[in-house]
């Protein structure tokens, strides 16, 4: 059986503690919890959080245990770790700088708290191999329903969509109501691919009717099709083209490579960002990018999240903070909109406007080397490591147009899922009692 696939399993006895004390059942409640949590977002935003309470319980009893503790802050002190952490720190100093510091504070607090959830519950998880195949399957048979749900709700009967309505108000047409999911159908699909993973025409079939269904859930209407979505899709296979290439090249030759990559994607950005209109051209004839690639008012936005980073360049504004500043609130000339509703819809602009240059070439810093150790994982053979690289190309490539970075569901959707695959990809730690497997 392998140790990175559909056939994970453990030797441990029926409620024994595992490796790092956490119970049986504890474990098995955190997996059900962690496989079930980002496609019953399809439900609602918030209905991922309180899918994910019981987990937290979990989580906070792990860190009771000091093998938990010890691998949580190695993992927290790796090169990554550090970085990321240092980012971490970028933003403390705008949220102390910040004009609007109980928010950014908020906001902080908030992500740092999922960063140390989704550490915490990847290290159970490695640990007990028996939970994390229960969260595997879980997450198979929970974005089969989920899916199923948006097909049916928008091509066959929309009086499903009194599931979701909780108090808010249903959107027409019914495909409106699922627009946002379906940026996370493009982080969920290849997770839920590789859980199905395995040899014979049963798992080939449900790797099948996952496929058709997630293009169904993203092509929605036809009318109302996510960008943000497709562009995650491209963002993923070319990531992994980009790995697979990379992999095969000398040290030297692809230390160049990278450098080059690197020079043309900040060279694109660059462009993007001299070609943004002014805040009073209310002409699209004037705009320089095309309105097909990107809409008007989105360019708007970057215009003016860009003007607001010029007055903060170092530390921003705070985190989660632009909507607020002067400014904002007030419509375009000409346009029945206003200029920032909330958020800038592209987390580079987001982080250089509210933690700064600073912050956002720390982060920058510490995702290449978060997607260093994933490639790293998936050189190595890892199936689970080739589907994490494909989710943070799906996750931050579709966020380049796309929800608030802070947004809250949003990030539980790639640390959850990123905790699973991370757990599968890594060896289990000494001491771990498995069943003997046919290789990573």
């Amino acid at each position: 059986m392998s140790t990175d696939g559909p056939s994970i399993a453990t030797g441990r006895l029926p409620g024994e503690a595992g490796e790092g004390g956490v119970p049986a059942a504890a474990a098995a409640v955190l997996a059900l919890c962690i496989g079930a949590a980002v496609p019953a977002a399809v439900f609602g935003k918030a209905v991922l959080g309180v899918v994910l309470v019981p987990a937290v319980a979990v989580v906070l009893f792990a860190l009771t245990r000091s093998d938990v503790r010890l691998a949580v802050l190695r993992t927290a002190t790796s090169s990554a770790g550090l970085a990321l952490g240092f980012f971490g720190l970028v933003a403390l100093i705008s949220v102390l700088s910040s004009e609007y510091a109980l928010k950014s504070l908020e906001t902080w607090a908030r992500t740092a708290a999922f960063v140390f959830f989704g550490l915490t519950a990847m290290h159970v998880l490695a640990r007990d191999r028996h939970a994390l195949d229960l969260a595997r399957r879980t997450l198979v048979f929970a974005s089969l329903v989920a899916l199923s749900y948006v097909v049916v709700a928008v091509y066959l009967f929309d009086e499903v969509l009194a599931l979701i309505a909780l108090g808010t108000e249903l959107r027409n047409p019914p495909a409106l109501n699922f627009k946002g999911f379906a940026s996370a159908v493009v982080c969920v699909l290849p997770v839920a691919l590789w859980g199905a993973g395995g040899p014979g025409l049963g798992p080939k079939a449900l790797r099948l009717c996952l496929l058709v269904l997630a293009a169904l859930a993203i092509w929605l209407d036809g009318s109302e099709i996510s960008l943000a979505a497709i562009l995650g899709i491209v963002a993923a296979l070319i990531l992994l083209g980009v790995v697979r290439i990379l992999g095969g090249l000398p040290r030297r030759l692809r230390a160049l490579a990278v450098v080059g990559m690197l020079a043309a994607g900040a060279l694109s950005g660059a462009a993007v960002t001299v070609a943004l209109p002014e805040i009073d051209e209310i002409e699209p004839d004037r705009l320089s990018i095309p309105t097909w690639l990107v809409d008007g008012h989105r360019q708007f936005i970057w215009a003016f999240t860009v003007k607001a980073t010029r007055h903060h360049p170092v530390f921003g504004h705070g985190p989660n903070s632009i909507n607020r500043i002067e400014g904002a609130d007030r419509r375009l000339p000409g346009r029945n909109v206003v200029i920032l509703p909330s958020h800038p819809h592209s987390w580079v602009y987001e982080i250089a406007s509210e933690t700064g240059l600073v912050g956002l070439a720390a982060l920058c810093v510490g995702l290449l080397l978060l997607l260093r150790r994933l490639a790293v994982l998936a050189l190595n053979g890892s199936r689970a490591g080739w589907t994490a690289v494909a989710l943070f190309g799906a996750f931050w490539g579709s966020s380049l147009v796309n929800f608030s970075i802070w947004s809250a569901w949003w990030q539980l959707t790639f640390i959850v899922l990123l905790a699973i695959l991370v757990a599968a990809a890594q060896r289990p730690p000494d001491g771990t009692r498995r069943k003997a497997s046919n290789g990573p």
